[in-house]
């Protein structure tokens, strides 16, 4: 296929200035296609470009990456994720709330396209009109007051407290996602403490100390990785 495409290369192109060449996650090519293409690379015909994609930059050899220019693209962050997606929802007259945005946002992690995706799930879930209960309720995250009450129990160390927050756990909940928020939150206090006038809803909880909030992460952070494999998730939970 590299060789059939390298024979149209000398063709002018029949109506634009350039002949673009894309070639997606370009580091699945085998060397004798890479090799194929070093000529062309060093010397292209000027009105030839081609452009390379990919997720996995270490597969590409490094005599293709030397005649390349690369450009990385970063993560959105939430502001440009929600912005984004108010413009869509406008232009598509979809009724939502702010927060609806946000959570949307916030899960996912920087890529549009998964922002996408997951607006296109909690549309239908909706009914197209989004609402901050639905929304959470579809991708399984945990309301702003059951991470208020583990913050509360984490401050006081109120162990009969845990106990009967398991005790009344809905089985619905997604444990991962409550542990995950819970840790972005701990998260938040920690950078709290180095700006304490800052206005958050999470103040109440700048009292704990700096190495708790780092305790607390730390046995977080240990046992996330065990959630993809654990046949009891509230037991995994709870034991965290």
């Amino acid at each position: 296929d590299t060789k059939n495409l390298l024979e149209t290369i000398s063709y002018l192109p029949a109506s634009s200035k350039y002949k673009i060449y894309l070639i997606d996650e370009v580091h699945m090519l085998t060397p004798e296609s890479f090799n194929a293409l070093l000529k062309n690379l060093e010397e292209p015909p000027p009105h030839v470009i081609f452009m390379f994609a990919t997720t996995e930059i270490d597969k590409v050899p490094a005599t293709i990456l030397s005649r390349c220019l690369q450009l990385n693209l970063r993560l959105l962050s939430e502001e440009e994720i929600t912005k984004q997606l108010s413009k869509i929802f406008k232009e598509e007259k979809i009724s939502f709330d702010d927060e609806s945005l946000k959570i949307i946002s916030k899960s996912a992690s920087g890529i549009m396209r998964d922002a996408l995706t997951i607006s296109d799930k909690v549309f239908y879930y909706c009914s197209g009109k989004l609402k901050k209960e639905d929304v959470q309720t579809l991708l399984g995250i945990p309301s702003e007051e059951k991470i208020f009450t583990l913050l509360d129990i984490l401050k006081d160390k109120d162990s009969k407290g845990l106990y009967e927050f398991f005790e009344n756990f809905d089985e619905n909940d997604s444990c991962q996602n409550l542990l995950e928020s819970l840790m972005k939150s701990i998260q938040e206090i920690s950078l709290m403490q180095f700006s304490p006038d800052k206005e958050s809803n999470l103040s109440n909880y700048a009292e704990m100390t700096p190495e708790y909030l780092q305790l607390i992460y730390q046995i977080g952070l240990s046992n996330k990785i065990y959630f993809e494999t654990s046949s009891d998730p509230k037991g995994l939970l709870s034991m965290t």
